[in-house]
């Protein structure tokens, strides 16, 4: 079942009984529980286990108010067939279950028997995600953008880093350049070069943090941000007329340097960038320099 089939089905007020929300975007999930919720006019109710409900259902009068039960990670939902009988007889009557399974095993009885009650949340599209930010805080499209991208479209992730800004204050720029919004380890090294040539000196140490943390290669790491500093260079220090001609750069990445980079360092400091970086570069491949200080060292004189 696909999350607009349920949306229909809330729209149209012809509910299931039971749904198995999959998918890592709790966040969109928790809408549709509440949507759910107010289509049903009854309340939610988080429980711990099915066996927490299940004599009250069995016993249930017709009197008794409907809730939306949720429960995350049941084993006996998943494991027993009693309870996968008494769910398919329609136990919950006017009730809703709804079942937030972190890892779906599709070769289990379980998920063969109620697949047409699994409803996997993927990623919002990036249109949907400005919209839903925007309704949370002031921010431009392209704040919005690289929020998304630090935030991996994680609609759950990004409401909490809008919580963060709403509580710390200050402008969406700065959060980003302190390092005050989150970012996961990865491989960050395209992102902290870029974080390098803007200036950016508390974010770069952090994605340097964090490329080392997914073991990228020093002498890469130095490589990387020599080409960057050398192609900045080039396009700052440039006074002709054919810069793409004289430099064999693609437009699109002298526009880049044009737009991001330039003037944040002198030509004189670009060069002695260069330098260092090419000496530890050196003194690393001869085994006379520690490559573990190489990257901030290199860091600090820049900045």
């Amino acid at each position: 079942m696909t999350v607009a089939e349920v949306k229909k089905q809330i729209k149209s007020g012809e509910l299931l009984d039971f749904y198995v929300f999959t998918g890592d975007e709790w966040a969109v999930q928790d809408i549709y529980i509440k949507q759910i919720a107010k289509a049903k006019k009854c309340n939610i109710k988080r429980i711990n286990a099915f066996a927490d409900i299940y004599q009250t259902l069995k016993a249930r009068s017709f009197v008794q108010n409907s809730v939306v039960y949720v429960i995350r990670d049941d084993k006996d939902i998943i494991t027993l067939d009693k309870v996968q009988n008494a769910l398919k007889a329609g136990i919950l009557c006017d009730n809703v279950l709804i079942l937030l399974l972190t890892n779906p095993d599709k070769r289990t009885k379980f998920y063969k028997t109620f697949k047409d009650r699994f409803v996997e949340f993927e990623p919002l599209a990036e249109p949907v995600l400005i919209k839903y930010i925007q309704r949370e805080i002031d921010l431009s499209e392209k704040e919005c953008s690289t929020l998304i991208e630090l935030c991996e479209s994680n609609y759950g992730r990004i409401l909490l880093e809008i919580d963060k800004l709403k509580r710390l204050g200050g402008s969406f720029d700065e959060a980003v350049k302190t390092g005050v919004i989150y970012r996961p380890p990865k491989d960050a090294i395209f992102d902290f070069v870029d974080a390098v040539m803007k200036g950016y000196m508390n974010l770069s140490f952090e994605l340097y943090e964090d490329c080392k943390a997914v073991g990228e290669s020093t002498l890469v790491i130095l490589s990387v941000l020599y080409n960057n500093i050398k192609q900045t260079l080039q396009v700052q220090s440039y006074e002709g007329n054919d810069i793409a001609k004289a430099t064999g750069l693609q437009p699109w990445l002298i526009n880049k340097i044009k737009k991001e980079y330039i003037n944040v360092y002198t030509d004189t400091e670009l060069v002695e960038a260069m330098r260092h970086i090419r000496e530890w570069e050196r003194g690393i491949k001869l085994g006379y320099r520690d490559e573990q200080f190489a990257v901030p060292i290199v860091l600090e004189k820049l900045f």
